[in-house]
């Protein structure tokens, strides 16, 4: 019979990797990155203006499947630039105009649109590349498409 301190042991060896965990991520020359980022609607201009908060870059590798904003009549697109080409594009409902779904008594689905001066939201994309920058494009009703930032990573 096995003590279970034996078998913890036991199981931390066959778990283990022949290499440390570092020297995997090194080796894929991958990095991730988070930017958490605040748009803000100047009333005056009517213009929006997106300002970077902060962000993260790690070593490393994750699975992700970037979710379209499917019906949304305001949106940005994200798009991501490495090493002067475009590598990956993001679509999100736009954060000054979040539009809730609600269900009413009778059972009927209604919308209702809420509009903010000022609010916050996230990205985070894989890069490859040596130099990365991130494009953002606004999309409102009535409107044509119009860049309102871009990022150095």
């Amino acid at each position: 019979m096995i003590s279970g301190s034996m078998m913890c042991l036991l199981l931390l060896i066959s778990c283990s990797s022949s290499k440390p965990m570092t020297e995997t991520k090194k080796e894929s020359g991958e990095r991730s990155v988070f930017i958490n980022l605040k748009i803000t609607a100047d009333s005056v201009s009517k213009n929006s203006h997106v300002e970077e908060l902060d962000k993260i870059v790690t070593m490393g590798h994750f699975d992700y499947k970037h979710v379209v904003t499917e019906g949304a009549l305001n949106y940005l697109t994200c798009i991501l630039y490495e090493d002067q080409v475009s590598m990956d594009t993001v679509v999100v409902q736009h954060p000054l105009y979040r539009i809730y779904e609600y269900m009413m008594d009778n059972g009927q689905t209604q919308y209702k649109e809420y509009n903010q001066k000022e609010a916050k939201f996230s990205l985070r994309f894989q890069l490859k590349g040596k130099t990365a920058r991130i494009k953002i494009i606004e999309k409102l009703v009535g409107l044509y498409p119009k860049e309102i930032a871009s990022i150095n990573l």
